[in-house]
């Protein structure tokens, strides 16, 4: 009987103790949320005035790990002026959130002809490690391959360089499509400078597969077939929802996000493939 006893107080002061733990949480995400709601409402005061006092505002946004100051600070990343773009796209490659990725996409396609803000979109992929805003990259090469002046050589060789760094499978495409339209530039007018560009290349390309391939119709037979091969062998990049953290695993590996692993109570957090790079 006193076992029995002793056994029902071991177990109610269990759950009291994790009632109180989840209390704690709820409060603490309370407070958290009055933080950002009070750090929004400072923001917005400078709507009305003058860039540079938004961009400082819209800098102070950059640790709060909240969707609602992704959605916030995504408006400006395709509006405003030089200075604040330039910022916003900053800070949401700070928050490195899926929104983040999403809006900087986006951003390239009304960016084509702002070199500035282009590079700065271009440090952003290259910090983020997302599929889809390599996709939204390749706004650059549809604009290229349909008129390549030199300014725009100047953006598609910085894209390349970022290409290299990144080492995403989704760049192979992009990368291809470009190649036709650099051995055409180097073909009708062999300059040091064209043949030099198409080179370069077929170096990206080498460098995110492992192949030895010199002319782009080469380069498209394989992709073809070796593209459903390469997602199933990738290393995939994860984004955990909890941390807002990246980590690597590949598709056959089983485990958790290693930011929180060591928690006691058992993450629900969602864990969302964000990128897949070359084994």
């Amino acid at each position: 009987m006193y076992l029995m006893q002793s056994g029902a107080v071991l177990l109610l002061g269990v759950i009291v103790a994790v009632t109180q733990d989840e209390d704690d949480e709820r409060k603490k995400q309370r407070e958290f949320e009055r933080e950002i709601d009070k750090a929004l409402a400072e923001f917005r005061k400078t709507y009305s005035g003058k860039d540079f006092e938004r961009a400082d505002a819209m800098k102070k946004l950059s640790g709060m790990k909240h969707e609602k100051v992704v959605q916030e600070v995504a408006k400006f990343a395709t509006t405003d002026t030089d200075i604040v773009r330039e910022v916003a796209i900053g800070v949401l490659a700070e928050l490195n959130h899926p929104k983040s990725a999403e809006a900087l996409a986006a951003a390239f396609k009304v960016n084509l002809t702002n070199k500035k803000i282009l590079e700065a979109l271009l440090k952003a992929m290259e910090k983020m490690q997302w599929d889809v805003l390599i996709l939204g990259s390749t706004a650059l090469v549809d604009d290229f391959v349909k008129d390549a002046t030199t300014e725009k050589s100047t953006m598609i060789w910085t894209l390349m360089q970022t290409m290299k760094k990144v080492r995403a499978i989704v760049a192979l495409e992009p990368m291809i499509k470009l190649l036709k339209k650099t051995e055409e530039m180097a073909k009708a007018n062999p300059a040091e400078g064209n043949v030099k560009f198409k080179e370069e290349n077929i170096l990206v390309l080498k460098g995110l597969s492992g192949q030895n391939f010199t002319t782009h119709k080469d380069w498209e037979s394989w992709y073809k077939q070796a593209s459903a091969q390469l997602q199933q062998n990738a290393i995939i990049v994860h984004w955990c929802e909890k941390s807002w953290a990246h980590w690597e695993k590949l598709a056959t590996e089983k485990r958790k996000c290693p930011h929180h692993q060591d928690e006691k109570k058992k993450s629900t957090a969602k864990e969302l493939p964000c990128m897949y790079k070359p084994k």
